[in-house]
């Protein structure tokens, strides 16, 4: 079993490469849904018998409007938006596996039918064997009839997160015809060795072409603004985020979805619909495809 500690993260390794022909010139609208869950209210820990983990769940009596949300948001956004995410721990993940295939082929069908990428946040696998209980992110993409999964690789044990990591610290690479990028799930955002591993222009192809980063996050101490905004200008790629925390009734801006262009500085939101938040995006905002850079090997 692997539990996150302050130990050093183990090196990446190699990353399934699902390639999508780039091209250089193209504009796009992506929506951040913020769709709000509170600790203790819509959300309840689960503690293992003899086990270290602290997972959460939303709880039953939510399920179906959490759904609900989902499929309203991706109905509302229609075929003009390519790419919706929710936040983290937003999934509305069952103990009943029908219910989770059911969900899981219901958001498959609407992918394909849309034409959209959708990240469908995250939810701790409380039904898992034992040393897999992992943070997952679902991600359903219009050329593939089941999700793919991005496990979250370091456990937030100071948000109450006592997860498993998984050994290898794989990136799932999502092509798109408008980029390729990555899920970082929350405090992912501040793992130095992805830093590196997206920053450094002489690392593996398959790292060097990612064009943006979405990053949904259940992040209380609000830092996750902070990183995407300092990974965005370090290493000049796009980086979107949505922090789904949610305690008391006020919301500040730190809780508000953003996306920053590979220089750093913020794309303002084009729509605004309660809870979605949408964003217009051209090619001269995001990183340049690796096509476009001189590199001497």
């Amino acid at each position: 079993m692997r539990i996150s500690s302050s130990s050093p993260s183990p090196p990446l390794a190699a990353a399934e490469f699902i390639y999508y022909p780039y091209y250089p010139k193209f504009s796009f609208k992506i929506a951040l849904v913020a769709l709000r869950l509170e600790k203790y209210h819509q959300l309840e820990p689960i503690t293992f018998q003899n086990q270290p983990y602290k997972l959460w769940k939303i709880k039953d009596k939510y399920l179906p409007d959490v759904k609900k949300s989902y499929i309203n948001a991706i109905n509302k956004v229609g075929s003009k938006v390519k790419i919706i995410c929710f936040g983290e721990m937003t999934y509305p993940f069952s103990s009943k596996p029908e219910d989770n295939q059911k969900f899981q082929e219901q958001l498959s069908e609407l992918s394909r039918e849309k034409k959209l990428y959708i990240i469908a946040g995250s939810y701790h696998d409380f039904t898992a064997a034992h040393g897999e209980h992992y943070n997952t992110s679902l991600i359903f993409t219009p050329e593939s009839l089941k999700p793919y999964k991005q496990y979250k690789l370091k456990s937030a044990v100071k948000a109450e997160e006592y997860c498993n990591i998984p050994i290898h610290q794989e990136l799932k690479i999502i092509g798109t015809p408008y980029g390729n990028f990555v899920v970082l799930i929350c405090i992912d955002v501040e793992n130095r060795s992805i830093w590196e591993k997206i920053g450094d222009l002489n690392s593996e192809f398959k790292y060097r072409d990612i064009q943006f980063i979405i990053s949904p996050a259940f992040d209380p101490s609000f830092r996750v603004i902070e990183q995407a905004e300092a990974f965005s200008k370090t290493h000049k790629i796009c980086v979107a985020f949505i922090n789904s925390f949610k305690k008391g009734g006020a919301v500040t801006p730190h809780q508000s979805p953003g996306f920053y262009k590979s220089d750093g500085s913020p794309i303002p939101p084009k729509i605004k619909k309660k809870i979605i938040h949408i964003y217009n995006v051209s090619s001269d905002d995001i990183r340049s495809p690796i096509q476009q850079i001189s590199i001497s090997q």
